[in-house]
């Protein structure tokens, strides 16, 4: 039975896998947020600390940061160099509907207006997805589009951290 449940922004059905999908959507939301905010610890609480191999961030129209230290620091340098009170990032996320195409390997996030996201996750050795790979267009500021996958592992614990972001800019 798919049930519908509100998570802020997102709406999420998905077939037997509600709570995978709603903890990998509530990653990628933290994620957004700690973007938008200029957040640096949530930005740090975002990523995963001791992924192998290192994880690894690619900034529209950069070279790769590998490495935590490194993918933090080009957070630090964004974040200082963005004036969050007189130029505010605001990213639209719209409502998202969550469905499990294959349950055992894959669920699919769509958008209904800006965001569209592709989530695709491998299974471990237990059944339940150890990384999950999001495809994100973003409009930022309602000028720029991104597209940028956004790749997911769990950590010890069991939550998704990320692992890996690309970035490109869209032309017309």
């Amino acid at each position: 039975m798919n049930q519908a449940k509100s998570h802020g922004h997102w709406s999420v059905v998905v077939p037997g896998h509600s709570s995978i999908a709603e903890d990998l959507l509530q990653a990628n939301l933290n994620f957004y947020r700690a973007f938008e905010t200029g957040d640096l610890q949530a930005m740090t609480d975002t990523w995963h600390s001791s992924a192998s191999p290192p994880v690894i961030c690619v900034h529209p129209g950069r070279f790769p940061k590998v490495g935590l230290r490194n993918v933090l620091d080009s957070w630090e340098e964004m974040f200082a160099n963005q004036d969050f009170d007189q130029r505010p990032i605001n990213i639209r996320l719209r409502e998202v509907h969550v469905r499990g195409l294959h349950p055992e390997d894959s669920v699919w996030l769509k958008s209904e207006e800006e965001m569209l996201r592709e989530a695709t996750t491998f299974p471990d050795v237990a059944g339940a997805p150890r990384i999950a790979w999001l495809t994100n267009v973003e409009i930022i500021n309602g000028i720029h589009s991104v597209i940028a996958t956004n790749g997911f592992q769990r950590d010890m614990d069991g939550n998704w951290k990320m692992i890996h972001r690309h970035g490109g800019m869209i032309s017309a």
